[in-house]
């Protein structure tokens, strides 16, 4: 996959390339302007999200991030969903003009916050451990034992729907208890897709800077609120 990594919008009617590079196959980060408003921007050329590890999905998160950070130091960013790639310069460009208003009142209005990216993962092969000695699977996994495998291919198909299900409820369940304790100290919260099995959340999260040590506090603490998982 090429093209234009977007990382966000700001107020600027300059085009510069700045001191940061981006994830992946990205080059140096730089702007691409439309009268008063850019995109920070790098060239990429790699892989798409979805086919990626957890640890290189987790890197390239940490290096979106770090670019949107920085550029934070000069400017309020109004924030682009993580991967998004736009084709040509042209597109970018096209992007600022159709929606030159919206993005203006949306700088203005996110002025004096920032977004919060946060992801979690879990050890997906220690998840399906703990399900499968769930005593619904239990029973399933019993009822099969021992018997042909073309005579139990039905069963085996609902188990491995049960063992899906399972895994689905859980995540969801660990996903609403973290947006809930982090909520709080909020405006706003954005959940992203989600890019492989071993992530559990991907939620952006709009904070007032005033609060920003209280939110990362919290982030801090969900290690200990699910012990480490």
């Amino acid at each position: 996959m090429e093209g234009k990594y977007i990382y966000g919008i700001i107020s600027s009617n300059n085009e510069a390339t700045l001191a940061i590079t981006g994830p992946g196959g990205s080059g140096p980060v730089y702007t691409i302007a439309h009268k008063d408003l850019a995109c920070v921007l790098s060239d990429y050329s790699g892989r798409e999200l979805n086919s990626m590890s957890r640890e290189e999905v987790i890197r390239c998160l940490l290096a979106h991030q770090m670019v949107v950070e920085h550029v934070m130091r000069g400017h309020t960013v109004l924030p682009v969903k993580f991967g998004t790639v736009l084709a040509t310069p042209d597109e970018v460009r096209d992007l600022l003009s159709a929606a030159h208003r919206q993005f203006g009142d949306a700088l203005a209005w996110i002025e004096g916050k920032v977004e919060v990216e946060v992801a979690a993962t879990w050890d997906t092969a220690q998840v399906l451990r703990e399900i499968s000695a769930e005593p619904e699977i239990v029973r399933a996994k019993e009822a099969i034992a021992g018997r042909p495998g073309e005579e139990t291919l039905e069963e085996r198909i609902r188990l491995g729907q049960m063992a899906k299900a399972a895994m689905d409820r859980r995540r969801d369940s660990y996903r609403e208890r973290m947006i809930g304790f982090l909520r709080p100290v909020a405006i706003d919260v954005q959940p992203n897709a989600l890019v492989s099995e071993q992530m559990v959340m991907n939620v952006a999260f709009l904070v007032e800077k005033a609060r920003q040590e209280e939110f990362d506090s919290r982030v801090r603490q969900l290690n200990e609120l699910f012990h480490g998982q």
